[in-house]
């Protein structure tokens, strides 16, 4: 059986579908289903179940909450992963975290390969990277998926906000500083399957092809959209957020090509179909 944590989010959500469509057991899990924060509860939940991998997508995404609240961002990134681990190490089970290319910081211009070095620069971030840490000194069968911006057909989604607050609007501002990777949650559903089936260990970036910044991102939705608003371009200075969020999140995937796996396409196949499903 795969267990999916975050089963209710955008990507754990998109992973059940999937093994759901493959006939793959599975048992997808949520804040409401079982705390993991809390060992005993967890352990006790899964007692007598038989687990052959777990896929990680649980965490505390706020970035603003989470920088002015360490305590909860801790209980929810790290502790929860860490109790996950020794349930794990328990049922020998394989071990996979979903990560993000935001843990990398500043420091270059160019997208990041698995091999460079990384400096978060938020406590989300920091945490997400103490996760990865303890991860990779604990278990033998794990592997550490760091994902870009991810975007789905759930009203959470990025890409669904943008176009709810399009109503009314005749221009709105976005950010051509940040650049990162977007990446459709089913494509990444698809890749967590070859992941599973092939089982490979380590650090794997898993990010959709070609990076764009923020602004050329949201100017794709309003396109997308029909809609006559304008996009205008500004600094990342216009938003006043508390959270030093890294201004460069792109990342390449040429470690997972190298070792036979599938590439995910481009992001716009993707989002053209969470656009229509909007729309209709």
């Amino acid at each position: 059986m795969v267990v999916v944590t975050g089963a209710a989010g955008q990507l754990g959500k998109a992973i059940v579908d999937e093994l759901a469509l493959q006939n793959i057991e599975y048992l997808g899990i949520d804040r409401s289903t079982v705390d993991l924060s809390q060992a005993k509860e967890l352990q006790d939940f899964f007692k007598d179940k038989k687990i052959e991998a777990i896929v990680h997508c649980a965490a505390n995404t706020n970035v603003e909450f989470c920088e002015t609240n360490k305590k909860v961002s801790y209980r929810d990134n790290v502790q929860a992963t860490k109790n996950l681990v020794d349930l794990s190490l328990q049922k020998e089970a394989y071990f996979m975290y979903m990560s993000s290319t935001g843990i990398y910081g500043d420091d270059q211009k160019t997208p990041y390969s698995e091999v460079d070095t990384v400096h978060p620069t938020t406590v989300h971030h920091s945490h997400k990277l103490e996760s990865e840490g303890l991860i990779a000194a604990s278990l033998s069968k794990y592997v550490i998926l760091r994902t870009g911006w991810i975007f789905s057909d759930l009203k959470k989604s990025f890409v669904f906000k943008i176009l709810e607050s399009l109503s009314g609007l005749t221009e709105m501002k976005s950010n051509t500083e940040q650049v990162g990777n977007p990446v459709y949650s089913k494509d990444i559903a698809r890749s967590i399957l070859e992941f599973l089936k092939k089982a490979p260990k380590g650090l794997f970036n898993l990010v959709g092809a070609r990076p764009v910044s923020r602004y050329e991102f949201v100017c794709e939705i309003v396109k997308l959209s029909g809609q006559n608003i304008k996009v205008e371009p500004v600094l990342n200075s216009h938003f006043k957020r508390l959270a030093k969020v890294s201004m460069n999140e792109s990342a390449s995937c040429k470690k997972m090509i190298k070792q036979g796996l599938t590439p995910l396409p481009d992001w716009s196949t993707g989002l053209k179909e969470v656009v229509n499903k909007f729309l209709s």
